[in-house]
């Protein structure tokens, strides 16, 4: 347990150096997650890889009423709740969190199990072991993402990342090349070693999450504002659930419109073009909390002047991968994994595109919700959303994984600007680089 002014640990340390070290830990992250691409592209070939992307892709989807946004309402509630040392709320909120979060897990889970059961004749076994392995995981997920919420809106950002960022990928990259010694590698056990992974860093999420918080919580009783947290949670989980269906409505839909092999190339495709934001995905979870402090405490100038701060320095780390991945793309995917995949190139390419735009336009999500206009991002993520499913449906058929990637890089640039101009409306705060 710590002081209950939470004043130690990284929140002493100046935001470039919090960044600096929250960049070192997701670059590691971003090498390992090579890593276990790489292996597991390699070890189960384009088709099963496919089944085991597609299987992660339906988890995400199945995952999003019961992350219901949580993560970032708790990283705003805690942080705002910190700046009024109302202890009591705090406890009452993460009771709350974890027991709506396994409530809806409980029940999305049934769900999906008896529809695998009715549907048992009409898939193919790979697809349906894999479905089934995806299952024991969407519920150890779901919790680690709530205990990692209250864990990052305590400032303690690098314990929540450590454990998820690194020591998952590090395990399962461990399991999955001892497994490829004593068993063929399929989808459904890729899965299961995902899940056995992400469980033993759930243990270690909660042990961290126990030891940061402030000793007074327990003393203090449970405060609940349920109807304001409902509030603000419900198009918190809109957001949530548009984010994730549009994420990863591509891989669902080159799943259920075209090959395995296809999904295998975009997977591929875009775990290249994700490179891109490494730097703006870090500074978000980084500044997240202190972009609600800032709008807390109505400092308008510091709040301004650290979203240009984390817009400028995304767009100078976005420029030369942009052209590293442009230049020697190609090179690099045949290296990586194999000539099979050589295709992804251009698929990774347009993917480029997009994420350049979203790099440029800096944290306008981030400074949405934490400034209280969540309704904004949801109106976009609605737009996008219908944006990415139409031109899916259009593409996906005769251009497969390309046609996906150039719906995804067309929604994405769209609802980049819709946030950018809103933001300006809303808050009166410049969110683009330039």
């Amino acid at each position: 347990m710590t002081d209950p002014t939470l004043p130690r640990g990284d929140t002493e340390i100046r935001p470039w150096r919090r960044t600096a070290a929250a960049m070192a830990v997701k670059g590691l992250n971003t090498a390992l997650n090579f890593a276990v691409t790489i292996v597991l592209a390699r070890l189960l070939g384009p088709a099963s890889y496919g089944i085991y992307a597609f299987a992660l892709a339906s988890m995400s989807l199945l995952a999003s009423p019961m992350h219901m946004g949580l993560p970032t309402l708790l990283v705003r509630e805690v942080a705002a709740i910190e700046v009024r040392k109302a202890w009591g709320e705090l406890r009452g909120m993460i009771r709350a969190s974890f027991g709506l979060a396994g409530l809806v897990s409980l029940v999305v889970t049934m769900s999906a199990g008896l529809g695998l059961w009715f549907f048992r004749h009409h898939l193919p076994p790979a697809e349906l072991r894999a479905f089934g392995a995806m299952l024991v995981l969407l519920n150890i997920r779901t919790i680690s993402v709530v205990a990692s919420g209250v864990i990052m809106g305590c400032r303690r950002v690098l314990a929540a990342q450590i454990p998820q960022h690194i020591l998952s990928p590090s395990l399962l990259l461990v399991l999955v090349v001892t497994a490829h010694f004593f068993t063929t590698l399929d989808a459904a056990t890729a899965i299961g070693l995902y899940a056995l992974a992400s469980f033993v860093t759930l243990i270690v999420l909660l042990a961290i999450l126990r030891r940061n918080l402030p000793r007074e919580i327990l003393s203090e009783p449970r405060r609940y504002r349920l109807r304001a947290w409902l509030v603000s949670l419900l198009p918190m989980t809109m957001l949530a659930g548009l984010e994730i269906f549009t994420n990863q409505l591509d891989i669902v839909m080159l799943g259920l419109l075209s090959e395995n092999t296809q999904v295998g190339y975009y997977r591929v495709a875009f775990s290249g073009a994700a490179l891109i934001l490494l730097s703006r995905m870090v500074s978000d979870m980084v500044i997240a909390p202190q972009l609600a402090r800032f709008w807390q405490q109505g400092d308008l100038t510091a709040l301004q002047s650290l979203i240009r701060w984390s817009s400028r320095i995304g767009l100078i780390a976005a420029a030369p991968v942009t052209a590293a991945l442009l230049i020697f793309g190609s090179e690099l995917i045949e290296l990586a994994y194999g000539t099979p995949y050589l295709p992804a190139y251009a698929v990774m390419m347009v993917l480029c595109l997009g994420q350049v735009v979203n790099a440029a336009t800096g944290p306008v999500q981030s400074a949405l919700q934490m400034t209280g206009h969540e309704r904004e991002t949801v109106k976009a993520a609605v737009g996008a959303g219908v944006t990415n499913i139409v031109l899916n449906a259009i593409l996906i058929p005769p251009y497969g994984a390309l046609g996906a990637a150039i719906a995804t890089a067309t929604s994405l640039t769209g609802v980049n600007i819709y946030m950018s101009r809103r933001l300006w409306i809303r808050a009166k705060l410049w969110s683009p680089a330039i």
